[in-house]
């Protein structure tokens, strides 16, 4: 399946995955029934800023600009972490 479907399997995060994060961690995140990876740039709480990486989007023409425009996301949205692929932390 790819980034931007959306996906009946949702991998399984433990709340200290999530706790761990920070800047520069790449994760996937879920908005709208699509999916697609992001770096984040800044986190307060639940919630945090990032960058959509539009180059891992298989094909980002198939996702509306108005979601790949999103800034805000919260740490329920986290479907995937990009750690030891995507980035090194």
């Amino acid at each position: 399946m790819s980034e931007s479907e959306t996906s009946q399997h949702t991998p399984a995060l433990s709340s200290d995955e999530l706790e761990n994060l920070g800047p520069g961690c790449y994760v996937q995140v879920q908005e709208s029934g699509y999916q697609f990876w992001t770096e984040i740039t800044n986190i307060e709480g639940d919630d945090f800023t990032a960058v959509v990486r539009n180059e891992l989007i298989a094909n980002p023409d198939s996702i509306p600009a108005s979601i790949l425009a999103k800034k805000n996301f919260c740490k329920k949205q986290v479907t995937d972490l990009g750690c030891d692929n995507y980035c090194f932390c």
